[in-house]
């Protein structure tokens, strides 16, 4: 932990030369928790070129890490005005209205995210459907579960069935 920290240290945010480049940054400083810092690379990417949507898909993403969910908002719908398809701009949505229990958009966003033709299908397919279980959308949250293939062994999955289950009370099962 002493060395990652010390390499994380020596990041030099002031002498990044550009928007990728400090988006690296920043991931680098995302996956060890430490979301200000990514926070201000994200933010000097952005200064640089505001029309990066990798990097305004991030900085979303640590702002709701940082619990700024009204700000992270106004992040990907920018995005998409750039890339109307962008699948993790949808997905970014749907998850936070997921969250924040406005289960009809995130349904949208996550049908929509569904259809762009990027990688991720199953995944997506588990949003759209924990999406149709907190709606209580129980014959398409069934559907939707039963086309998932390859997922046997996530636990998300399973938790999903589970859920399912419990929203129509078969306790038994």
């Amino acid at each position: 932990e002493k060395r990652i920290n010390q390499l994380l240290n020596s990041l030099d945010l002031n002498h990044a030369e550009s928007a990728a480049e400090l988006l690296r940054m920043a991931l680098a400083y995302k996956s060890f928790g430490r979301y200000d810092e990514a926070s201000l690379a994200l933010e000097k990417g952005l200064m640089m070129s505001p029309e990066n949507v990798k990097v305004r898909n991030q900085y979303g993403v640590v702002l709701v890490h940082l619990n700024r969910n009204s700000d992270a908002l106004r992040q990907w719908p920018f995005s998409l005005k750039f890339e109307e398809s962008n699948g993790q701009a949808l997905a970014c949505l749907g998850r936070l209205y997921l969250h924040e229990k406005d289960n009809i958009k995130a349904i949208d966003f996550f049908k929509k995210a569904l259809s762009t033709d990027d990688s991720g299908s199953s995944g997506r397919k588990l949003n759209l459907a924990e999406a149709y279980v907190r709606a209580s959308s129980i014959i398409d949250a069934r559907e939707l579960l039963s086309s998932v293939e390859g997922l046997e062994s996530s636990p998300r999955f399973h938790y999903l069935w589970g859920l399912l289950h419990l929203q129509v009370g078969d306790d038994y099962l």
